[in-house]
């Protein structure tokens, strides 16, 4: 276990992880709560993301285990050494875990890592318009309001705002 919080445990993902990880990208809340293009999580495309993460590029990427159980996953993306910056992203639970302090307890475990650790200086997240329960675990965590990014967001033929919140 690379972090770990009483129950909640952050592990590095692995390619045998992709049944699962696939799970998560399939779960039609999420597909709507991820800023990418929707599409399918094909398992050569997985691959392809976890060798990157293993070779050393500028992205942590985590499974969230709960109890030992793979229950979600989360990254830290677009680590800039230089300015020492990060995007906090791809939070995912399963249904019958949320509300339930995991995703809080993960955040704050990814936090913990990027400030110590990597020692970053100011970790972003974005949040789709709508999305208030995202938006209320970031308040909880600590993460602050920093603006919005208006029509960012494509979806169901309308554009949409994101929210960008921010912790030093």
């Amino acid at each position: 276990m690379f972090l770990r919080r009483e129950d909640v445990g952050l592990r590095p993902v692995e390619v045998s992880d992709y049944m699962f990880v696939k799970s998560l990208y399939d779960m039609e809340d999420v597909k709507q709560n991820f800023g990418g293009v929707p599409r399918p999580l094909t398992r050569s495309r997985f691959e392809e993301k976890v060798e990157k993460f293993e070779n050393s590029s500028p992205e942590a990427y985590f499974v969230i285990e709960f109890n030992s159980e793979p229950v979600g996953q989360i990254k830290l993306q677009d680590i800039d050494e230089f300015h020492r910056t990060a995007n906090l992203t791809s939070l995912a639970l399963k249904p019958d875990i949320r509300g339930d302090g995991v995703g809080k307890s993960a955040i704050e475990m990814v936090i913990r890592y990027g400030l110590n650790e990597l020692n970053l200086h100011k970790i972003r997240a974005d949040i789709i318009e709508g999305n208030e329960q995202g938006s209320l675990v970031l308040e909880k965590c600590g993460f602050e309001e920093e603006g919005i990014l208006e029509e960012e967001i494509f979806r169901n033929g309308n554009y949409l705002d994101v929210i960008r919140f921010r912790k030093f």
